[in-house]
C-alpha cells in the first residue's frame, strides 16, 4: 500500500492511518515518498522517520489509483483495487478498525523518549 504524504504532521497522521488500515486489511507493506515539495515551515515526512519507522520510504511513487477530492473531504469509500492513494483522509472512519493498534505505534515512540530521558538524567 502506498500513500502520498502532504501537509503538516496532523495531515500526515491521517494519511498514514488510512494507508495503514488498508495495508493491514490486505497484508501489504506500507510505502511513502521520502521527500516532496512542501511549505518551507513544514518538514517532509522523512523528518518523522522514528514515528513512521514501520513505513518504507522511497524516492518516488507511481500515479495514485485513488485521489480524494480536496474540495470535499467527507468520508468516501476507497476502492478495493486502489494500491496508491492520495488525499487528506481526515476521518476516523478510514482507520477505526485499527485505532488501538495505531495508538500502540505512537506510544512506542513515547517509551523511546522516556528511556532516553532516563539515560540522560
Amino acid at each position: 500500500m502506498q500513500f502520498y504524504p502532504t501537509g503538516g504532521l496532523g495531515n500526515l497522521l491521517f494519511q498514514h492511518h488510512a494507508a495503514y488500515a488498508r495495508a493491514r486489511d490486505r497484508n501489504l507493506p506500507i510505502f511513502t515518498q521520502d521527500e516532496y515539495p512542501t511549505a518551507p515551515d513544514r518538514p517532509c515526512i522523512s523528518h518523522y522517520r522514528k514515528l513512521f519507522r514501520h513505513v518504507n520510504f522511497v524516492d518516488s511513487l507511481p500515479p495514485p489509483d485513488y485521489e480524494e477530492d480536496a474540495r470535499d473531504l467527507s468520508y468516501r469509500f476507497i476502492p478495493v483495487e486502489a494500491r496508491c492513494i492520495k488525499g487528506y483522509f481526515q476521518s476516523w472512519k478510514y482507520f477505526k478498525k485499527y485505532q488501538t493498534e495505531l495508538r500502540g505505534l505512537l506510544r512506542a515512540n513515547e517509551e523511546d523518549k522516556w528511556a532516553l530521558a532516563k539515560r540522560k538524567y
